[in-house]
């Protein structure tokens, strides 16, 4: 028996527990025998007890975190402290779930940001991507290439961000971004996973061109959500050497 199954036994006694949330690689079935068990449990109220008494039962190869079940309606959501954590449920395992589905529900609901939220993250991460892209260009114009090279690599992240956040989607965990585009497509971009995946090896791997196939997939994205205002604002010095 997994130190999960014992957890899970555990929990069957323990009607204090309303959730239990598998995440990680194991939670979306790509788990190997090395593989952690990332889980969230789920409580009725702030009882230190049940956490001391999990933690306990779990052992040190469950890495488990015990949110109360008020809290995690917000838990991870945009502008809070934990926002980071959001992707943790997203395509999660939801293996207890006592309170009718809202569990399940809530879980499924953090793949997705609020129109705000999307907007804003989209508009901050296009402009990240064209600073990082615009110093890699002017690193590359005055013969700085190992220098460009870094700045073009810090604009793989913001690009990312782009992709998703202008379709309200998180951004998934680098572990989890090829599994995600086979798996979720990004298909109202009309931009295929192996493009975004062929365009982030070419700046890592610093091949000619990649870094100006990125901004016009950015700026094609851009005008298709209503944000090219943030490509316009950028003189246009600096939008040529990346264009």
């Amino acid at each position: 028996m997994s130190s999960f199954d014992r957890l899970l036994a555990w929990v069957e006694d323990e009607p204090g527990v309303v959730g239990v949330v598998l995440s990680g690689s194991r939670g979306r079935g790509l788990g190997v025998a090395e593989s952690d068990w990332d889980s969230y449990l789920i409580v009725e109220g702030t009882d230190d007890g049940i956490e001391d008494s999990a933690r306990e039962v779990a052992g040190d190869d469950v890495d488990l975190s015990v949110i109360a079940s008020d809290e995690f309606r917000s838990f991870a959501a945009p502008g809070t402290d934990r926002e980071w954590d959001a992707y943790a449920l997203v395509h999660a395992t939801v293996v207890v779930d006592r309170l009718d589905g809202q569990i399940k529900a809530l879980a499924d609901a953090k793949e997705t940001l609020p129109a705000g939220a999307a907007v804003a993250a989209t508009r901050r991460a296009l402009d990240a991507c064209i600073n990082a892209l615009v110093r890699s260009a002017k690193g590359r114009r005055d013969e700085r290439r190992d220098e460009a090279t870094l700045d073009a690599a810090e604009g793989v992240a913001p690009f990312l961000e782009v992709m998703f956040a202008s379709q309200g989607r998180i951004r998934p965990y680098n572990r989890y971004l090829c599994w995600e585009l086979e798996r979720h497509p990004l298909s109202e971009s009309g931009v295929i996973g192996d493009e975004i995946l062929r365009l982030v090896a070419g700046v890592l791997q610093d091949t000619d061109g990649a870094t100006r196939e990125m901004f016009r997939l950015m700026e094609r994205r851009a005008r298709d959500v209503g944000i090219h205002d943030i490509v316009t604002a950028w003189d246009e010095g600096s939008l040529s050497l990346i264009r």
